[in-house]
């Protein structure tokens, strides 16, 4: 059995401003997953890194965690053994614990492992799985729908899995509170995998056979903080079929409604709820909400609205709408401004690429005249054509993919009348592997579910009444000395300034950026020829 052996110093370097840390002799293991830890004010104080160490006997895996301060001194390091044929799926850090999740096909269940800041493991949590569950769970991953952990801010952690064919959500307090979930009900139809079906025969072939149908319910996370969620759940009408080939299970669903609910989290308390009716007549609006973000004043939901049942067919919006709710459950206001809009316009002119484009929005920050939501303009794509960054293919390959491309900064008064924007350019990366049938809004959540946009991090620096926000972006215009570049827009005084900083980028070496402490980015290096493991806090010019 490997042991593990790091040796870890700290060196000054030449620049004045930066701290760096080596780990050292870490031949053979893998980092799996890392993270940002964070004080009483969301500030970044300190790193986890959880590493595979090796496979040992008796079908058994090590594993070990490494935790680190803010100026990257080492705090904790513990090691824990677990079942071979777990895979991670997820690590997050809730403000009071650090949290893994493994999915276990063959011995069908889901685990949940946790440390506290000081690198104790608490209890773990373990759920069963049944035969159908661990089908259904594989065929949800095979549709990048997959099993999840949320974070709630010091107070729990929201999981997401599939039980009785649906899906399930369940409040897991990691502080003081009540669990709580959402699921569906136990699955009434009788699982026929493996039985003989009647088989029906088609124009192309062997069809499929209808054995039953179910009502569904499925959720969708739209954003977490300040100890809420605001959750989009969908009521299916769900038939279901038997493929003749293979005898597999599989749905076809009809959504007939779903409502819009913002939740207190420590509780299961709804304290808002509304109805989304998916039958429309021709002049009446349709409300499709994309993201909710939690500030310290009121909760902000955005999303696009459509009108009349033929544009909703096929996905034609209108434009975006905005609305503000109190922490007591009560709607604000609301506001919608048509795509026609002459700031949105300017939006699409200033796309040098073809078809629609959308926004993806990360943070609004609260300022003096009003508010500023950060996004990132991405689209449905059919080629590869003029990628200068990166290529992500996960799952199968399809034919659409989604293009991400530059960072847009949204002004808005206090009324959220949208009154300037702000282009600052990157280079595009290229997403593929979702369903050609998935839109794009649907495809952009799942990018930032696992991290595939390029926004890093915002920081509000409350002192200097300033916030800047960071970009990963990428240099290949020179192919013999290619660059990571992180790029941050710094706003003050109602004015954006760019900075930014590169390293060489080595094909060889895996590049890691975390959020830091404030003024900080992280990067973390991993040189695959030399097997060193390095860190280090690289300063943002911000003044």
């Amino acid at each position: 059995m490997k042991k593990i052996i790091f040796f870890l110093f700290l060196f000054a370097t030449n620049m004045i401003f930066a701290q760096s840390k080596v780990i050292e002799n870490i031949s053979g293991y893998e980092l799996l997953n890392s993270g940002s830890l964070s004080d009483n004010n969301n500030e970044v104080d300190g790193y986890y890194f959880f590493y595979k160490v090796d496979d040992l006997e008796d079908r058994k895996s090590e594993y070990a965690i490494v935790i680190l301060d803010k100026n990257l001194n080492e705090t904790a390091r513990k090691s824990y053994v677990g079942n071979k044929y777990s895979r991670l799926i997820q690590g997050v850090f809730d403000g009071n614990q650090i949290t893994f999740l493994f999915f276990n096909e063959q011995r069908k269940f889901i685990k949940l492992i946790g440390y506290d800041r000081k690198g104790q493991e608490v209890e773990p949590l373990e759920y069963k799985l049944t035969r159908q569950d661990v089908i259904y769970t594989k065929n949800q991953y095979d549709r990048n729908n997959e099993i999840r952990l949320i974070p709630i801010d010091k107070k729990g952690i929201l999981l997401k899995f599939f039980k009785n064919q649906g899906e399930q959500v369940q409040y897991i307090p990691t502080g003081n509170g009540e669990v709580w979930g959402m699921k569906n009900e136990k699955d009434t139809i009788e699982y026929v995998r493996n039985k003989v079906v009647d088989i029906k025969f088609g124009f192309f072939g062997i069809g499929n056979t209808k054995v039953g149908s179910r009502e569904l319910k499925e959720y969708k996370i739209l954003g977490i903080g300040k100890s809420f969620a605001a959750i989009t759940e969908f009521n299916i009408d769900a038939s279901i079929h038997i493929d003749a080939y293979n005898h597999n299970t599989n749905y076809r669903k009809q959504t007939k409604s779903s409502f819009f609910k913002i939740i207190k989290v420590d509780t299961g308390e709804l304290i808002y709820s509304e109805e989304i009716p998916y039958k429309i007549k021709k002049k009446e609006q349709f409300k499709s909400y994309l993201n909710v973000i939690f500030t310290d004043e009121e909760i902000v939901a955005l999303g696009e609205y459509y009108v009349g049942p033929k544009n909703l067919r096929k996905g034609i919006s209108s434009g975006l709408f905005i609305e503000k709710f109190s922490y007591d459950g009560k709607k604000l206001s609301g506001k919608q401004i048509s795509w026609e809009n002459q700031l949105f316009q300017k939006f699409q002119q200033e796309n040098k690429e073809k078809g629609k484009n959308y926004v993806f929005f990360h943070n609004v920050v609260k300022t003096d005249d009003g508010f500023v939501a950060i996004g990132e303009q991405y689209k449905k794509a059919v080629s590869a054509g003029g990628v200068t960054a990166k290529i992500i293919t996960l799952g199968l390959a399809q034919a659409s993919k989604i293009m991400i491309k530059d960072a847009y900064f949204f002004q808005f008064d206090n009324d959220f009348n949208l009154v300037d924007l702000t282009k600052i350019e990157k280079a595009k990366s290229l997403y593929g592997g979702l369903s050609d049938f998935s839109t794009p809004q649907e495809s952009a959540h799942y990018l930032n579910t696992f991290g595939y946009f390029d926004y890093l991090q915002t920081q509000v620096d409350k002192k200097h009444n300033k916030f800047y926000t960071t970009f990963l972006d990428y240099d290949n215009s020179d192919k013999k000395d290619p660059k990571l570049t992180y790029k941050t827009v710094v706003f003050q005084d109602s004015k954006f300034k760019e900075t930014s900083f590169s390293i060489p980028k080595n094909e060889k070496v895996k590049y890691t950026a975390l959020p830091a402490k404030l003024g900080y980015v992280l990067i973390y290096e991993y040189d695959e020829e030399k097997e060193k493991s390095s860190l280090r806090l690289e300063k943002i010019d911000v003044e």
